[in-house]
């Protein structure tokens, strides 16, 4: 028992890309230019549970306020594109409001199971369009999406920095 726990700590935060095997460094994604960062693995990888911990490793830096989205709550509420765009600014402004000095990182997780009447409106919407407003009202933004790595080509966009996840 003990030697599978220490196998799970040394994958828990493993990237794998074409060369080689990398530790991903929230700090360094957290740092990283480009606003929105998706991490992308299989189905049963483990992607929500590492993106609950990565949100709790955040919600301890004092210069970071946190906000999670889950897409199994959304596609439960019958919800829209207009009306996930809303709560998103709504959620934003209100986090800004009380902390301006303060980085938001938003988390996302499972777009890949969001209802795809507005799957691809909200990528787009998350990945290009809000990060632009948040340039444009000087919020200082940072996105985290995890998806499946079937749901984003790895040259889809040059606005996004994509990690690709070894799982548990």
């Amino acid at each position: 028992p003990e030697e599978i726990k220490k196998e799970e700590k040394l994958s828990k935060w493993a990237s794998i890309n074409k060369y080689k095997l990398e530790h991903i460094d929230l700090n360094k994604i957290l740092r990283n230019p480009k606003i929105v960062n998706v991490l992308l693995a299989n189905v049963w990888e483990g992607k929500s549970i590492c993106l609950s911990e990565m949100k709790k490793e955040v919600d301890n830096k004092n210069e970071y306020f946190s906000i999670f989205y889950n897409s199994k709550v959304l596609n439960s509420n019958n919800s829209t594109f207009e009306s996930i765009k809303e709560q998103i600014n709504s959620d934003i402004e209100l986090a800004y409001n009380a902390f301006p000095s303060k980085w938001i990182v938003l988390f996302f997780d499972g777009i890949d199971e969001l209802n795809n009447t507005y799957k691809e409106d909200l990528k787009t919407f998350l990945t290009i369009d809000l990060p632009k407003l948040c340039r444009e009202d000087n919020v200082s933004i940072n996105i985290i999406l995890w998806s499946r790595k079937s749901e984003f080509n790895e040259f889809w966009d040059d606005n996004f920095n994509t990690i690709w996840f070894e799982g548990l």
